[in-house]
């Protein structure tokens, strides 16, 4: 059999004439070299006729013709496209160069040259092209003299896509699509959505055409559907898979289990595969799970542990039952909601994970979960784990076109994306706290009992074994190796935590000497000129955290520097299994590395560290940095509650991230929710999330506001000033034929000339079925307890007229316990509060159990979905306004007020009204819901500003009046409605 060799190829129908001068320069410079260069592909000028004959009769260099087809098409892959570009990436000496590259995309091509004048291929360099070829990168090997060419592999470049015809997806869900005639049989009433065609048509165009997509859709208009059919459409005719990143786990849930399901079903789209990705820590790590066991872990709860040790070893007992008979192994598989402590000593972790080497890697479900992600079309994932996933591709490591944290993509629709800044400012923050670092520690080296558990137990025993190490110096000979104090180290270093949680706590001390908002505030801004701060504050700041902070650093140094003592002198020892405890020990040391960062990173704010300062200086100046206060688990003390602190800090902007990560990278990208725009208008929002503004902006008609009588006799509204309707408004489309394949400088296009955004209003009646009242004679909320007292007194009339139906929205927890005990106290009503069980359970015995009423804070502003009538009545106690003191808040503030803008209608009032739309939202989820809505906040009324509020509502009818009007209006709509 003849040898299989790689081809020889024609240097000049591969290498332009421009690249072969170039790349002869690089050789030169480098004195005859080695040189290693990326290569960039562009189609080639088609082969003249003289190198073919009519009939496809070839000669093959012998004399002999052939006619077959197979060579054709080969020839025809070697010729059809050419590299145009080269940039020498590293140059080496005669023998070897540097096998370095730059960012590279699928269809590129390393070039490199052997002085010798051979070029056929070395071990060395079958591995490398081994490496490329698995992400599509062609590998060519040249001599000096550029005659002659050899490919090791051929690049392969992106296929060439096909444009979705969005006429004809949109038509499945016309009146005589697919979902019509599902629903028709099922015996189902259907009723055509524009607005959701619209959308459809809108979505698939930033598929078509590269673009980044906008669009807010109101309630309704079924904008999972209009986003999911261009995505399956796409991911299965193309083969590129698609990412969809949401919030919040009802979403994803609705995604895999009814939507897509569903999409597969009417598009006929039948081998299109989805998969819900979920992060490290939700799966069992059965290498973890082992190493719980035999270290009998229930002795290693955490301090802030509720539960008794017991319980921790039962519980630990059911899981390793479980871990036999689960499919998946997610805690969302799992029977029962384990402690936390548990949990975190069984879960994986990215840091403490063995790859290849785990003797559980067949059977790992996080490996198994990662395979099934790899044969899927779309992926559904929440915003947090697709940040992880594009910073580790921005840094380079991975590239776009290898698995990092999910599989290669260029396609992302991110939905309820109003809370991606959050998202982002939740990943890209910076902490540290005594338990965060304890939990580390522990892992590190443990003593309970006169019993030694960690790693470092285990470890110094192999050393001990194999080269005779002790860790005191005094048992052995001496030529005797002598270990690091590791345990030492450990206790020096949690104690330095534990003193430094002390200093923090003294600082907020120290703050709460500014009166009562301060001493109820959990949060403690520090800014760059923290000097300025209270005199106490300032002092506390100087005399103990810093200096705290500064003897944290120097023992975390101690410790890592004893870490890495002990991996010099056993790396080359320890051989099998003991290897992998090894490799262990570098993953720990790597994340204490990364806590000592943080340390860092502080110190080089306060100004101590000036290299860090100068280094990270515009960074810094976007970065809040602030202290939290938290309860800690367990009884307190006779002295009251028990607190840890932690040190906190995150970008104020995200503008910069979202496009180096998102924007720039990817091919489309689409962008939608619910609420985006303040009075229809993306400018805010925008502004927040790093995109320019398009020249025009599709806008729905805004409400007008009618003024009620004093007294209302009748519920019929009056008709003397009709709200306009709001309306549905086309996107502005426009064709942009440019390809995919080369990137957005290539293409000439910034972030905003490939942005477009739309407006698509919500087909509910809201007009007729929502009935807004808001309250005149309310005190300010500055008033404090006058205020709390109206709302309560408002909330329990309210409450006991509608028999319950009533979600009861504050901005606080202390004013929602307030006009909960008050309710307690004053009334017989079926309540639940937020905090009292968990949310998803708390939601549905709320949805279950019709007549009851939930208060609630915070995150149920958004995501609650109870139709029908379980809710009937949505009281919104205040306007959503974030606390002045919030550290992103006060430091926006300044950011803005610095540049001299107007912080509070340029950042406040915008973020406010976003919210306050969410709020009002959760009141009509289907066409057939009613209610009524209540604002008990006078400022919406007393404050030019209220308008913007009212403005960004849809049209409803409006009732102003005072408490006794107000209540009047709730127990007549009652006697019609209920």
């Amino acid at each position: 059999m003849a040898k299989l060799r790689p081809a020889l190829n024609d240097i000049e129908a591969l290498l332009s004439s421009a690249v072969r001068e170039q790349m002869t320069e690089d050789i030169a410079a480098n004195d005859g070299g080695e040189v290693l260069w990326w290569g960039r592909l562009c189609t080639k000028p088609a082969r003249p006729a003289s190198h073919g004959k009519p009939n496809d009769e070839r000669n093959d260099g012998r004399g002999n013709k052939q006619n077959h087809e197979h060579r054709d098409n080969q020839d025809k892959a070697d010729s059809e496209f050419q590299v145009d570009f080269v940039e020498a990436a590293a140059c080496g000496n005669e023998d070897s160069v540097l096998a370095h590259f730059p960012y590279m995309e699928r269809g590129d091509v390393v070039l490199h040259n052997h002085p010798s004048g051979g070029v056929q291929p070395s071990d060395a360099d079958l591995a490398v092209a081994g490496e490329l070829a698995m992400q599509g990168i062609g590998f060519y090997i040249v001599n000096n003299q550029l005659t002659r060419i050899c490919v090791v592999a051929k690049p392969v470049p992106e296929r060439r896509e096909q444009p979705l015809d969005l006429e004809q997806i949109s038509d499945l869900l016309g009146t005589n699509g697919s979902l019509a005639q599902k629903a028709k049989k099922e015996g189902l009433e259907y009723e055509e959505r524009q607005a959701q065609q619209e959308l459809l048509r809108l979505v698939g165009s930033g598929f078509n055409q590269s673009k980044i997509v906008v669009a807010e859709g109101g309630t309704g208009i079924g904008k999972s559907f209009a986003y999911l059919l261009p995505a399956a459409f796409w991911a299965v005719r193309n083969k590129q898979r698609v990412v969809v990143s949401t919030a919040t786990i009802n979403l994803q849930q609705q995604l895999i289990e009814k939507d897509i399901p569903l999409i597969r079903e009417i598009s006929g789209l039948s081998d299109l595969q989805a998969q819900l990705v979920k992060g490290r820590s939700n799966y069992l790590c059965l290498r973890r799970l082992k190493q719980a066991e035999e270290e009998e872990t229930s002795s290693l709860g955490l301090e802030t542990e509720k539960s008794p040790s017991g319980l921790f070893a039962t519980e630990l007992a059911d899981i390793s039952q479980w871990a036999d008979t689960t499919e998946d192994g997610s805690l969302s598989d799992l029977s029962f909601r384990p402690q936390s402590g548990v949990w975190n000593q069984v879960c994986g972790e990215g840091d403490n994970c063995l790859g290849l080497r785990c003797e559980f890697h067949e059977k790992c479900f996080i490996i198994h979960a990662r395979r099934r992600a790899a044969a899927a079309h779309i992926l559904v994932v929440n915003h947090h784990l697709l940040f992880a996933d594009l910073e580790l591709r921005a840094a380079g490591d991975f590239g776009y076109e290898k698995t990092a944290v999910l599989p290669p993509y260029r396609h992302t629709v991110l939905d309820e994306a109003h809370n991606i800044e959050r998202s982002a400012q939740s990943f890209f923050s910076k902490t540290l706290s005594q338990f965060s670092a304890q939990r580390s520690l522990r892992r590190l080296y443990l003593r309970r009992k006169n019993r030694e558990r960690g790693i470092w137990a285990r470890l110094r025993r192999y050393a001990e074994l194999e080269i005779g190490c002790n860790t005191d110096g005094t048992d052995g000979s001496d030529n005797q190796a002598e270990l690091p104090d590791i345990p030492g180290c450990s206790d020096g270093l949690e104690l330095a935590l534990t003193e430094l949680g002390g200093a923090a706590g003294r600082v907020m001390e120290a703050a709460a000497q500014g009166g009562p908002e301060a001493r109820r505030s959990n949060s403690l801004r520090i800014p760059k000129q923290w000097q300025n701060l209270a005199p106490a504050v300032a002092e506390t700041l100087d005399g103990q955290l810093w200096p705290q902070l500064k003897r944290v650093d120097m023992a975390f140094q101690t410790l890592l520097r004893a870490m890495r003592q002990v991996f010099e002198l056993l790396e080359n020892v320890l051989q099998g299994e003991e290897q992998k405890l090894l490799l262990e020990w570098r993953q720990l040391s790597r994340r204490l590395e990364g806590l000592r960062d943080v340390v860092s990173h502080w110190l080089g704010w306060q100004g101590s560290d000036i290299d860090t300062i100068a280094e990270k200086q515009e960074e810094e100046t976007e970065r809040v940095f602030w202290l939290e206060r938290h309860r800690r688990g367990g009884r307190s003390s006779g002295d009251g509650p028990q607190y840890y602190y932690r040190l906190v800090s995150t970008q104020i902007n995200i503008g910069s991230l979202m496009r180096q990560f998102l924007y720039r990278p990817m091919h489309s990208v689409i962008l939608v929710s619910a609420t985006l725009t303040v009075r229809g208008r993306f400018d805010y929002w925008f502004s927040r999330v790093g995109l320019d503004k398009p020249e025009a902006q599709e806008t729905q008609e805004a409400p007008k506001i009618e003024a009620a009588e004093e007294t209302l006799k009748t519920l019929e509204p009056s008709t003397s000033e009709e709200p306009g309707q709001p309306q549905n408004p086309k996107p502005n489309h426009q064709d942009r034929k440019k390809s995919r394949e080369t990137d957005e400088e290539e293409r000439g296009e910034t972030d905003d000339e490939r942005l477009t955004a739309s407006v698509y209003a919500s087909p509910f009646d809201y007009h007729n079925r929502v009935h807004l009242l808001l309250a005149t004679d309310a005190p300010n909320p500055a008033m404090g307890r006058d205020f709390e007292t109206y709302v309560s007194r408002f909330a329990r009339e309210a409450l006991e007229t509608m028999g319950g139906r009533s979600l009861l929205l504050f901005t606080s927890y202390a004013a929602m316990n307030k006009c909960y005990e008050f309710l307690q106290d004053t009334g017989n009503f079926d309540i639940l509060r937020q905090g009292e069980d968990d949310s998803a359970r708390l939601l549905q015995r709320f949805k279950d159990e019709e007549g009851l009423s939930l208060l609630a804070t915070d995150s149920f502003w958004e995501g609650v979905d109870a139709p029908g009538r379980t809710l009937m009545q949505l009281l919104l106690c205040r306007l959503p306004f974030r606390a002045p003191d919030d550290p992103i808040v006060a430091a926006h503030t300044e950011y803005l007020e610095q540049r001299g803008e107007n912080a509070f209608f340029q950042y406040s009032l915008p973020e406010a009204i976003l919210r306050f739309r969410q709020g009002f939202g959760r009141l009509m989820r289907l066409r057939s819901d009613q209610g009524l809505v209540a604002v008990m906040d006078p400022r919406i009324v007393s404050k030019r500003y209220g308008r913007d509020f009212l403005h960004s509502l849809p049209s409803t009818q409006v009732l102003r009046g005072d408490f006794s009007t107000l209540q009047n209006y709730i127990r007549q709509y009652a006697e019609n409605q209920l």
